[in-house]
């Protein structure tokens, strides 16, 4: 039995179900009463049965790692697009700084659609602003586990400062458009004390020449 299926995932809205095309719903299940599955789910097979549809459901958090890795290769060959910015903040070490609600908003913003196919192991995307579909073995079994290593390794080289100034430019952004209430609030989603975070937002106080400087550092 699936549980909260009206939950957001970070494909939803965008991935389908490549034998029928229907959307995939992000929702997950408990197993044991305590620990949390994850899983797209056809629609259809929602509605009619797993029998109607050959795909049903797959791993969220396999397919999500999937897309991210393709999705940054991707990113290094768009130049003149119009969401470039976004395509290179998934590719930034930064990504895993960002807030879940940013992240999915980058994703819709950069991918138009796409689909999963579990009988051909396939994954197809279009991104926004082509027609043309591509299409990507999922190969989920090995990257899981290696590609998010190799994501927190990348992750843990980048400065300090960095991580601390683009995460300020993030609250200061969110309180502006009233997603994050107040500083309590921000507290209580990212575990870090409100003194710390005012001393985070303090990076935003800095001149414009210094924050170019510490943006274009490179890495250590």
């Amino acid at each position: 039995p699936y549980k909260n299926k009206d939950c957001a995932g970070l494909l939803t809205k965008v991935l389908k179900c490549k034998a029928c095309g229907s959307s995939m719903i992000h929702t997950y299940t408990l197993k044991k009463g305590r620990h949390k599955y994850r899983y797209y789910l056809c629609s259809n097979a929602q509605k009619r049965g797993y029998a109607e549809c050959p795909v049903r459901y797959v791993n969220a958090q396999q397919i999500e790692d999937r897309m991210l890795q393709i999705l940054r290769c991707e990113a290094k060959n768009i130049k003149d697009s119009p969401h470039k910015a976004e395509a290179e903040a998934i590719s930034s070490p930064i990504w895993d700084t960002l807030f879940f609600e940013e992240q999915r908003r980058i994703i819709q913003t950069v991918v138009q659609r796409a689909d999963y196919d579990s009988v051909s192991k396939k994954i197809g995307i279009v991104l926004k602003g082509t027609t043309e579909r591509m299409e990507f073995d999922t190969n989920i079994k090995k990257i899981h586990a290696k590609g998010r290593d190799a994501r927190k390794r990348e992750l843990d080289q980048e400065p300090q400062i960095r991580k601390l100034l683009i995460l300020a430019h993030q609250l200061n952004r969110h309180l502006e458009e009233g997603r994050i209430k107040d500083l309590n609030q921000a507290s209580a989603w990212l575990g870090i004390n409100q003194t710390r975070l005012s001393h985070i937002l303090g990076f935003l106080n800095l001149s414009p020449m210094i924050q170019t400087e510490i943006m274009t550092a490179p890495a250590s």
